[in-house]
């Protein structure tokens, strides 16, 4: 046998080949312990979670939005043609539109898609803008946490109260506003999520990673053009 090849009985290693295929496919140095990467997977999962939530909500969202605009069509049409009303319309299009509201500011914080000014940061270096995005992401954390302390409060107070609408209708308010009250919470969670994200990707150092998750999009990011199953950026990068 080679010499190269001889394991190091001495030590109880393995043979160099061994030890090199080893490093190549698992991406650290052999004869270290793996370390459990269990924490690293719920992390993920809850994550990817998230984004699966706010986009099933978007949907949902968007067809309430639908459904109350063919509502309020056919009141106008009943009481114009027909001269009578199918009667609360202008109450049940007010819940909709609180509760799509609340909902849709934690989709559009995945999507980062919230309106920024980026005048000055735009120019910053990498390290600069990193910063800037994270004390948006935890300005928009604490905006969230009051906005839920609040709702909490209304609702409690609308359900020991049993209060009702003051409508043909007589709906009990707190179910509505359980609806507007569970949007703001998941923007809470959602805001949370994302700045804990991004503080643990600045701590590593990994800026790109801080931008790809918190940052406001960069004109780059908007510039692509569909290549088959590839899209190739503004900056030439092609990716599947």
């Amino acid at each position: 046998m080679r010499r190269g090849m001889e394991p190091d009985r001495r030590k109880g290693g393995r043979p160099d080949c061994t030890r090199e295929l080893i490093e190549r496919v698992s991406g650290r140095p052999a004869g270290r312990p793996v370390v459990s990467t269990s924490k690293g997977i719920v992390v993920k999962r809850f994550d990817a979670a998230l984004s699966v939530i706010g986009e099933k909500s978007a949907l949902v969202c968007g067809y309430m939005l639908i459904a109350a605009a063919l509502y309020v069509s056919a009141e106008l049409i009943s009481r114009k043609a027909f001269g009578f009303s199918l009667g609360g319309a202008n109450e049940v299009s007010g819940y909709v539109l609180g509760a799509t509201t609340a909902w849709s500011f934690g989709y559009t914080m995945l999507m980062r898609s919230h309106i920024r000014i980026d005048v000055f940061t735009r120019n910053l270096p990498p390290r600069g803008r990193a910063v800037t995005d994270l004390v948006g992401a935890f300005a928009l954390v604490v905006f969230a946490a009051v906005f839920v302390w609040h709702a909490v409060a209304y609702l409690d107070f609308l359900w020991q109260r049993g209060t009702r609408s003051i409508t043909s209708l007589a709906l009990p308010l707190w179910i509505p506003v359980s609806a507007w009250c569970a949007g703001w919470i998941f923007f809470l969670v959602v805001s949370l999520n994302l700045a804990a994200i991004g503080t643990r990707a600045f701590l590593r150092g990994d800026h790109d990673e801080v931008q790809r998750r918190i940052g406001a999009i960069l004109e780059e990011e908007d510039l692509i053009v569909p290549l088959g199953d590839e899209v190739i950026t503004a900056r030439g990068e092609q990716s599947r």
